[in-house]
C-alpha cells in the first residue's frame, strides 16, 4: 500500500527499502518491471535482498555489514569473481 502511495506522488526521487518482499518471485519480478517503466526519467534507489532483482537496475552498490564492497554498472559487475556475480550465483 505505501508502495502505492508513493507513486502515486511520482516524486522525483524514490527511495525503496525492498517493498516487495511479502510477495512471491514472480510478481516481484511483474512490479518491479512496472515501477521501472514508469521511472525511467526520475531518480529511483531501490535497496534489494533478491539478488536477481537488482540485475534490472543500471546501477549496483554492494554492501556487507553496512560498507560499500562492490559498485558500477550492472552489466560490468555480473561477471565471474564478483562480489555481485557471487550473490547471483548463490
Amino acid at each position: 500500500m505505501s508502495l502505492a502511495r508513493a507513486l502515486i506522488k511520482k516524486p522525483e526521487l524514490l527511495v525503496l527499502n525492498d517493498p516487495l518482499s511479502a510477495l512471491d518471485p514472480a510478481s516481484q519480478d511483474e512490479i518491479t518491471d512496472g515501477v521501472l517503466d514508469s521511472y525511467r526519467e526520475r531518480a529511483l534507489i531501490w535497496v534489494v535482498n533478491r539478488a536477481e532483482l537488482a540485475k534490472r537496475f543500471d546501477n549496483v552498490i554492494v554492501m556487507d555489514s553496512g560498507k560499500v564492497i562492490e559498485q558500477g554498472l550492472t552489466r560490468e559487475l555480473d561477471k565471474e569473481g564478483s562480489e555481485f556475480h557471487k550473490r547471483l550465483t548463490a
